[in-house]
């Protein structure tokens, strides 16, 4: 998990959502060193402050919402860019398959406490004063538009 986080972060600041320090590469392997610094301090952190039966509870609501909206996505991406083009990504039965997908992970996360629900609350709150605070400004993403 922390190898994808470590690498989701180099992406993120690669795109200038984040700052750029977290994009720098060690020049021998060539692993996002700021990243997995960043990664790593925040884990054992949370590994030593969170019992183990929450931080899995809370991995598994954030991942919850990102199928979500991986789904909504598929759906939307269809709508607006019609049937893929030879050699593309094909997802089966759209729209009928990414709402049940939607509808499953939601039946999921109402299992969880309101402990869970909290902390994924506070997580997103979080991660939205940080996009429109910095990313959104910094973005090279709608330059390419």
């Amino acid at each position: 998990m922390t190898y994808a986080l470590s690498r989701m972060i180099y992406s993120l600041a690669r795109d200038e959502l984040l700052p750029q320090s977290f994009k720098q590469l060690s020049k021998i392997s060539r692993v996002p060193k700021n990243a997995t610094l960043l990664t790593g301090v925040a884990s054992a952190i949370a590994a030593g402050v969170f019992p183990l039966a929450s931080i899995a509870a809370f991995l598994n609501i954030c991942t919850l919402a990102y199928l979500i909206l991986l789904a909504y996505g598929v759906i939307k991406l269809r709508k607006d860019k019609g049937m893929p083009k030879e050699g593309e990504f094909k997802t089966p039965l759209v729209p009928l398959l990414p709402i049940l997908s939607i509808l499953i992970c939601v039946s999921f996360m109402l299992q969880y406490s309101l402990d869970t629900w909290i902390a994924f609350g506070i997580a997103l709150v979080v991660g939205l004063v940080l996009y429109f605070t910095y990313g959104y400004h910094h973005s090279t993403l709608m330059e390419e538009k």
